[in-house]
């Protein structure tokens, strides 16, 4: 038994299996120009103890998911039981599989937005998150806007403004996407044109489905020492869209 399942509630350990994506590292998150620092202040927030909590907003596709998935793998990477744990796959389950995960040293919690304004979903995390700063563990959490969108009544948004920091996320223009597409196709040896990273921008809005398909193009491309198409990325990714 791992010490991650070791700190795990029994329900939690039979029912929660969100691995990281293992292509998402905080090292191959590329900021842009308008989100400069954010890995530099993500880094800080898991060596420190002065301030344990943080929450990273912005909209969908600009890479939250991405980030907490680094960050759980730089922790665990440094010896320290983390998790990563998406709202938006557990919210038909029972709130009490967040029951025993306090005693881990890192969670990342994603899509926090999918459970306001569900009473018992909120009750637990307000729970999970006050054991959590007792212990001095560290949570990290993503959500779609800045305190979730829980009803300003409930004590749990009093405890969010209270307790997390704000590291606000910005989604990056197309060419940024671009240039950052052919920089991990190049560390991958994969020789790809603008034509190529325009076409996988359009189709692919999430970094971690745009690292996923040069994944898949990873496997065709070794060796083969020639610019793919979009022709052959639209057969192998097996696309039936217009370029």
């Amino acid at each position: 038994m791992t010490l991650k399942q070791q700190c795990m509630s029994p329900v939690a350990q039979l029912t929660l299996n969100f691995e990281p994506a293992s292509h998402a590292t905080l090292s191959n998150f590329f900021p842009g120009e308008k989100n400069r620092g954010l890995i530099e202040r993500i880094r800080y927030f898991l060596n420190q103890r002065e301030e344990n909590q943080l929450l990273i907003h912005g909209p969908e596709g600009v890479g939250k998911t991405h980030l907490l998935q680094g960050a759980c793998w730089s922790s665990q990477d440094s010896g320290i039981p983390s998790m990563y744990l998406p709202f938006r796959d557990i919210i038909d389950r029972p709130p009490q599989l967040l029951q025993g995960l306090d005693y881990l040293g890192l969670i990342c919690l994603d899509d926090v937005h999918a459970i306001a304004g569900k009473p018992e979903w909120e009750n637990a995390l307000l729970a999970l998150l006050t054991r959590m700063k007792a212990r001095g563990g560290h949570v990290l959490m993503a959500a779609v806007s800045e305190w979730v969108g829980f009803d300003e009544e409930t004590t749990l948004h009093a405890y969010l403004k209270a307790s997390f920091r704000l590291a606000p996320c910005v989604p990056l223009n197309l060419l940024e996407k671009q240039l950052w597409i052919e920089e991990q196709a190049m560390l991958r040896g994969i020789l790809m044109g603008s034509a190529v990273s325009k076409f996988l921008v359009k189709h692919f809005r999430r970094p971690a489905e745009l690292l996923a398909s040069l994944l898949q193009l990873e496997h065709f491309s070794a060796g083969a020492k020639r610019k793919l198409t979009v022709p052959q990325v639209k057969t192998l990714l097996k696309l039936s869209v217009a370029a």
